[in-house]
């Protein structure tokens, strides 16, 4: 029993990091590319994030539909990071420029690693 719970927390560690870097990494490529119809940072980042903790969970041999939940939340996260990264940097939301700062993407990481472990015990 205590060997299944060290595989599951190393296994949704692996998948969150594959997740969070994947969706951070591409909507922060997205964003600066030129416009480019039907593709925005936000959108990328959400799908890329859902679309790397179901392909992590593949390879790692774990329940797949529970990992498409989790993803799923580490997306919402991820795009509410966004706001709220916006609204702490510049007291207004506004999703569609990208907020002031140095690191402001780290901010929806922090809110996804904060929601991650209660979502994947809850949904696993």
């Amino acid at each position: 029993r205590e060997r299944h719970r060290e595989m599951w927390r190393s296994t949704l560690v692996g998948v969150f990091l594959v997740s969070v870097i994947a969706g951070t990494l591409f909507g922060a490529i997205v964003s600066r590319m030129p416009a480019i119809p039907y593709l925005d940072p936000i959108t990328t980042s959400a799908i890329v994030a859902v679309i790397g903790a179901v392909v992590s969970a593949m390879l790692w041999e774990a329940n797949v539909v529970g990992y498409l939940l989790v993803g799923i939340g580490i997306a919402v996260a991820l795009v509410a990071g966004r706001g709220l990264s916006s609204m702490l940097r510049r007291g207004v939301v506004r999703l569609t420029e990208p907020p002031p700062g140095v690191m402001p993407s780290l901010d929806g990481v922090m809110l996804a690693a904060a929601i991650v472990y209660p979502l994947a015990s809850f949904i696993l």
